[in-house]
């Protein structure tokens, strides 16, 4: 397989927890550049001026931003839950 073409992805991890965001960072900096969100706010405006191609979102995340952001990217990335 061509590793050489996930290096250049850029991840957004999404958790209010600094320890996951942490330890998936480090599993996962291999695959590309890794960007960092402790909040739904702040992924919404990580967004907003930066394209990522993969979101990891804290499925526990329950705020009602968590909730719009959740919705979002299922309507921009056209996946199911």
């Amino acid at each position: 397989m061509n590793e050489s073409r996930f290096t250049s992805a850029t991840l957004l991890l999404v958790d209010d927890d600094p320890s996951i965001i942490q330890a998936a960072s480090r599993l996962l900096s291999e695959f590309g550049r890794c960007r960092f969100a402790r909040s739904a706010a702040d992924a919404l405006r990580l967004l907003r001026r930066e394209p990522v191609d993969l979101v990891l979102l804290d499925a526990e995340m329950t705020s009602a931003l968590a909730s719009l952001l959740k919705m979002l990217l299922r309507q921009c990335m056209g996946t199911a839950e």
